[in-house]
């Protein structure tokens, strides 16, 4: 494994987290709010610029799951939360 490795799972625990501290979004609107909370927590965590983050550091999947309305877990740890949200088929 690599640095940016862990980074990027880091950044996509993070984007999750938020999107779940959020909640499912009702409209498109909200989702992107959410969307782009996500990506600024996950950019503020790593030092990054939004753009960076989004494109390098958080697994799109992410944003496809929670266009579905499918959240990370945050009663379980963020690493099995994270491998469960990712591995469901979508």
């Amino acid at each position: 494994f690599t640095a940016k490795d862990f980074r990027t799972l880091r950044g996509t625990i993070v984007a999750a987290e938020t999107l779940a501290h959020h909640g499912p979004a009702r409209t498109v609107r909200e989702r992107r709010k959410a969307e782009r909370a996500a990506v600024q927590a996950t950019a503020d965590m790593l030092g990054n610029t939004p753009a960076v983050a989004r494109g390098s550091y958080i697994d799109p999947r992410v944003f496809r799951r929670y266009a579905h309305g499918e959240l990370l877990q945050l009663n379980i740890s963020p690493e099995t939360a994270i491998r469960r949200l990712l591995a469901s088929p979508r």
